[in-house]
């Protein structure tokens, strides 16, 4: 069923904590590439530092597309300080080298594609 989806269990994870200030959580869905060589304190902080200024009130995750083998579009409601918008976002499976891999396939895990929570968003009017 849809909330046993893979990616919908994973964006619930990911949408939760930043709802929850929950910033370790958050950090785990840094695209590798912004890691680097961060501790997990920093990366929390680094995540905090990114999306506590967007104040994810309420969400419900509306649908999931695989649009390629190693990415996934995710679309919500949310309400962010106040406003009701709709949220979009990708999610993108990295290898343990920081290749895009195959889900299944290879070793890895799923990250948000972007870190910009300012880009997810499409005010409604």
């Amino acid at each position: 069923g849809f909330t046993t989806n893979e990616i919908v269990k994973l964006a619930t994870e990911f949408l939760d904590a930043w709802q929850h200030g929950r910033w370790g959580i958050v950090a785990k869905f840094t695209p590798p590439a912004l890691l680097g060589s961060k501790t997990d304190g920093q990366a929390a902080r680094f995540a905090r530092d990114v999306f506590e200024q967007h104040e994810l009130q309420q969400w419900e995750i509306a649908s999931v597309t695989y649009d390629r083998a190693s990415t996934a579009a995710i679309q919500a409601r949310a309400t962010v300080a106040g406003v009701e918008t709709s949220l979009r976002f990708r999610m993108v499976f990295w290898t343990v080298d920081g290749n895009v891999g195959i889900p299944g396939e290879d070793n890895g895990s799923w990250t948000v594609a972007v870190w910009a929570p300012h880009t997810y968003f499409d005010e409604v009017t």
